[in-house]
């Protein structure tokens, strides 16, 4: 049995979609990847500028004590 032009027609319409359903789910997974690794990284830099904080009062602090006790 021939198919008729509409049926042709929504056949096409629906591989076309399916295909750019597809595209769309790997978009989303890639930006999903990007917001987790500026997610990590933000997290990271947080981190490391406490680190950083905190190691600049203590030599600040022992500075300090080494000009007044000394």
């Amino acid at each position: 049995m021939r198919k008729t032009a509409l049926e042709a027609h929504e056949q096409l319409c629906e591989q076309r979609y399916s295909e750019i359903n597809r595209r769309l789910d790997n978009i989303e997974t890639h930006i999903d990847n990007i917001n987790k690794s500026i997610s990590n990284f933000k997290d990271w830099l947080i981190q490391t500028s406490i680190k950083i904080g905190i190691g600049a009062i203590i030599a600040l602090f022992s500075a300090v004590y080494v000009v007044k006790w000394h």
